[in-house]
């Protein structure tokens, strides 16, 4: 039987089940020590309302990342930043680069996809992920308007990522 939509985050489709999968998602369990319960409840839909974006497909152009930065303020122009792109080893560059960067004591934000278990892993300042507490902030206050503008799930996390970076002051993001 199909769930209600969540009151906050609208998602219709919660849960690893949602995924195809049976076991317990890692944003589960990975968040689930000494945090307050209503943080862990939140923090999970926030999670789950989120990955529910992926399901629209592929949505070309840039017109909804440049409006959703647009409402931010653009953060992504207080940052100087390193861009991997390619088809393979981008993982290994941006370590390299990560690496490089903070041996030269430099203050350094990762931005990367995929995650291997958590969520913030993607987003990292000199190696510390995004809180839970950040994510969730962001997600309350903004996910009105990414469904507003139809932006994807990719969308959403780049904006959080660019916004999260340019407040922590880092030296370079790559």
């Amino acid at each position: 039987p199909p769930r209600a939509r969540h009151r906050r985050f609208g998602c219709t489709a919660c849960g690893v089940e949602a995924h195809g999968g049976t076991a317990t998602a890692p944003h589960d369990w990975q968040a689930g020590i000494g945090r307050v319960d209503d943080l862990l409840t939140s923090y999970r839909e926030a999670i789950e309302s989120l990955f529910a974006r992926t399901t629209g497909g592929i949505k070309p152009g840039l017109e909804r990342t440049k409006e959703l930065l647009a409402r931010l303020g653009d953060p992504q122009k207080k940052l100087n930043a390193i861009h991997v792109a390619g088809t393979n080893g981008k993982g290994s560059v941006v370590a390299t680069c990560e690496a490089l960067l903070r041996w030269r004591d430099l203050r350094v934000g990762r931005y990367t996809s995929p995650h291997l278990i958590d969520f913030r892993e993607r987003i990292t300042v000199d190696g510390k992920p995004i809180s839970e507490a950040d994510v969730l902030a962001f997600l309350e206050r903004w996910i009105g308007t990414a469904e507003e503008l139809g932006a994807t799930f990719f969308e959403v996390t780049t904006a959080l990522a660019f916004d999260w970076l340019a407040k922590q002051n880092v030296d370079v993001a790559v």
